[in-house]
């Protein structure tokens, strides 16, 4: 499986984010996380709005529009969060 074809299944993968020709959008109710690493030296670039995937490099741009350009093998894990304005998420405290 070539690496954009993981990164692009991965993307796929998490709910309400919306594709068109390999852009894919958060919902304005969460943001991406991404993880990569290369050569034992990890980097995480949170608060993602926008991921694009362009043959081998993913372009992601956060909501402080900051750009990162990744190398798509060195990305091997993704999170989605709910944004701090979204108020339906889960309270601090105990239930």
């Amino acid at each position: 499986m070539a690496d954009n074809e993981r990164l692009l299944g991965m993307l796929r993968a998490l709910a309400d984010v919306t594709e068109a020709d390999g852009v894919f959008t958060a919902p304005e109710t969460a943001h991406l996380t991404l993880h990569a690493g290369y050569e034992g030296v990890p980097l995480t670039v949170s608060q993602v709005t926008v991921a694009t995937v362009r043959g081998a490099l993913m372009i992601a741009q956060t909501t402080k529009g900051q750009r990162y350009v990744l190398n798509a093998s060195d990305v091997y894990a993704l999170a989605q969060e709910s944004s701090p304005t979204d108020r339906g998420g889960r309270k601090a405290g105990f239930f």
